[in-house]
């Protein structure tokens, strides 16, 4: 752990084009604390089903922590990395209390949980998954678990379906 009245701040790494990770892995090596959030995206495949993929939180970008005096040449020649985030020339730090927000919303399993605050309600739309493109009504929450209950809007009735909270995205509040 850094003093933190160190030199030390965070800056935002772009990498080469699919290259997050092993950005990540050259940069831990030299010994640079990094931060690379992920999330878990379903893909509907027509023959497969559903498959849950890991992808990067912010696609081409991680972060890493770092003393620009004595290392930013060593970061932008890492294998990976495409440049390192900059503003009029400058590299441009980003805020710990970012970093803090983001590290917050890490679960135990190392993936992001990106908060939805879906209520009972909510008109919602289902962006995954062999539903996708339905919309329904938020219903509620399954004690202890990722699934929620929806009302799905099918012909002419509403169906109530058990659903990953992952491929939900409100439409409208609840009125």
């Amino acid at each position: 752990m850094v003093a933190p009245d160190s030199h030390y701040f965070w800056y935002a790494v772009q990498t080469k084009p699919r290259e997050e990770s092993r950005a990540n892995d050259n940069l831990r090596a030299w010994g640079v604390e990094t931060m690379m959030p992920v999330i878990r995206e379903a893909a509907y495949h027509p023959m497969r089903g559903t498959s849950w993929r890991v992808k990067p939180l912010f696609p081409g970008y991680l972060f890493a922590r770092f003393d620009l005096a004595k290392s930013l040449a060593r970061i932008r020649y890492t294998r990976g990395v495409q440049s390192v985030v900059t503003l009029g020339g400058t590299p441009t730090m980003v805020p710990d209390d970012i970093i803090d927000t983001i590290r917050a919303r890490i679960g135990a399993d190392g993936l992001v949980r990106l908060v939805t605050d879906l209520k009972p309600g909510d008109r919602i739309r289902v962006q995954g998954g062999i539903l996708r493109g339905f919309s329904g009504v938020f219903q509620a929450d399954q004690n202890g678990s990722s699934r929620v209950a929806i009302l799905l809007d099918t012909l002419r009735c509403q169906t109530r379906v058990i659903i990953e909270r992952d491929v939900l995205r409100r439409v409208s509040p609840a009125t």
